[in-house]
């Protein structure tokens, strides 16, 4: 990974237009992200006027996006009870447990969406539980606390809704925490960004489980993000979790922790992409989120990312490893 040259601060019209061009996908590039940090980092009247003007169409692409989206649900779900009538009915395909692993931060109202979207996609929620963790010194903890609670009244079918509060870690260190806690057989990570889109997920996410003679892999939905042959938010099993000990490896600051997994699939591959079931990743660099303060605690400098990317590259040791130790499970 080589990091983009940051540029110098342009005036406000050319600044303006070269943001603006991010809109187009052929046009977006990381020197529009470094510009941003920069701008962010250097704040003047002139930079906020542009940032804000640029946040503003931001925020009409993602209302646009989302209000789509909700098209594609409801389309989704008659197509789904056509062809799986029988899919919310016990036995229907070997339903698991499945665990839902989501730190959060500043975001109630993100949480909330995001457990809507999951409810309103899921075809037996009574086989899902989700769980957050909030560290306790996030100024919208009692936020938190009222959201989640009124989501577990609201959606009491769900196995679990659950609130985990503890001293500030690292996501890396928050996942594993939320993993000790679950109980799902499935292990899913998650983001208070995404949105659940394709109703039926559960019910295709347990019909690849099923394929699995030793249920080794890491398996992900599309995301709206990446090409079709890249993922995020890995699933894995308990077997997985539980032979390697860890979720996450708990050793990095904020990135790579997907990548570890991947990679360690890669080794076996064991990497399975689930085709048609989308769960949008309402990303800041894919001009789906504009940078909230959550975004800007990991995304004001590229020392954090550095660091991580150089442990990345230290430990692929540590990756062989995990993968020999799940490799005598695998049935050919």
């Amino acid at each position: 990974m080589t990091k983009e040259p940051t540029p110098k601060l342009t005036g406000r019209m050319s600044g303006l237009m070269a943001l603006l061009s991010g809109h187009l996908t052929s046009l977006r590039s990381p020197q529009l992200y470094a510009m941003i940090v920069e701008w962010l980092n250097r704040p003047s009247w002139s930079t906020k006027m542009v940032l804000g003007l640029v946040s503003a169409t931001i925020h009409m692409r993602r209302a646009v996006r989302i209000t789509r989206l909700k098209g594609r649900t409801f389309v989704s779900k008659l197509t789904f009870k056509r062809r799986y009538p029988h899919a919310a009915t016990a036995g229907a395909a070997a339903p698991r447990i499945k665990s839902l692993l989501c730190p959060t931060r500043g975001r109630p109202e993100s949480v909330r969406r995001f457990v809507e979207s999951v409810r309103r996609t899921c075809s037996r929620p009574a086989d899902v539980e989700i769980l957050f963790y909030v560290d306790d010194d996030d100024p919208t903890i009692g936020e938190y606390a009222v959201v989640v609670g009124r989501l577990k009244e609201r959606f009491a079918e769900f196995k679990l809704v659950e609130l985990v509060t503890g001293p500030p870690m690292s996501v890396s260190k928050s996942w594993n925490t939320l993993a000790q806690k679950c109980s799902g057989s499935l292990l899913m990570m998650a983001n208070d960004d995404q949105l659940y889109i394709d109703y039926g997920w559960d019910y295709h996410l347990d019909k690849y489980v099923g394929e699995s003679r030793d249920e080794i892999f890491a398996m992900f939905f599309e995301d709206g993000q990446y090409p079709p042959d890249g993922g995020d938010f890995p699933i894995v099993s308990r077997r997985w979790y539980e032979t390697l000990g860890y979720f996450t490896p708990g050793i990095f600051e904020f990135w790579y922790n997907e990548a570890w997994i991947f990679d360690v699939a890669n080794r076996l591959q064991r990497i399975i992409r689930i085709p048609k079931v989308l769960v949008e990743h309402l990303h800041y660099s894919n001009y789906k989120a504009v940078l909230d303060d959550t975004y800007k605690r990991h995304r004001l400098n590229f020392e954090k990312s550095d660091r991580d990317y150089a442990l990345f590259e230290r430990t692929g040791v540590e990756r062989e490893a995990a993968a020999e130790k799940l490799r005598p499970l695998m049935v050919a």
